[in-house]
């Protein structure tokens, strides 16, 4: 699955989990539907706060073209208090530095129950278009289809701009 560049802008506005309890949402979570580029089998979002502020974010997924091993991503989140459900996310090798939150968030939760699921949205404007990543996570590794498939829909109802396709 590639990245998901449709025509058209950004949405001006995204509505996000209000309030957003940061330490209920960290932890590990799986993913049961992605529409992005570094989506495989098996593959995992663990957070968790850092002295400084910020979010350590650990991706991991297993990946045939990695030696048919597992590979992780470490990076870091800023996810200000006054910015419910917004956060950005940044992959720099130097993670001891605090990451800029201002502009357009890159990792917006839609909602989330904490203890269940988590929908994200992340979109940015690009010459060619938009281009927009989605997630559906669960606590849970190996959740019912037919709850993925609620949750799908629940998404859907959050975000029916979305052009993406989640796999």
């Amino acid at each position: 699955m590639g990245p998901s560049i449709s025509k058209g802008e950004c949405p001006k506005t995204i509505n996000t989990k209000s309030p957003f309890d940061a330490a209920a949402y960290m932890g590990t979570w799986y993913e049961a539907k992605a529409d992005f580029f570094f989506s495989g089998p098996c593959t995992t979002a663990t957070y968790a706060l850092k002295d400084n502020g910020d979010v350590e974010v650990k991706n991991r997924g297993w990946f045939w073209w990695f030696f048919l091993s597992y590979f992780t991503l470490t990076g870091s989140a800023g996810c200000p208090a006054g910015d419910a459900g917004k956060c950005w996310v940044g992959f720099n090798p130097d993670t001891s530095k605090l990451i800029p939150t201002t502009g357009i968030a890159n990792y917006n939760v839609l909602d989330t129950d904490y203890l269940n699921y988590t929908f994200i949205y992340g979109c940015m404007d690009t010459t060619f278009g938009k281009y927009e990543t989605g997630w559906i996570l669960t606590r849970d590794k190996t959740p019912s289809e037919a709850q993925v498939n609620a949750w799908e829909k629940d998404y859907m109802a959050l975000m029916p701009d979305f052009k993406g396709k989640m796999t």
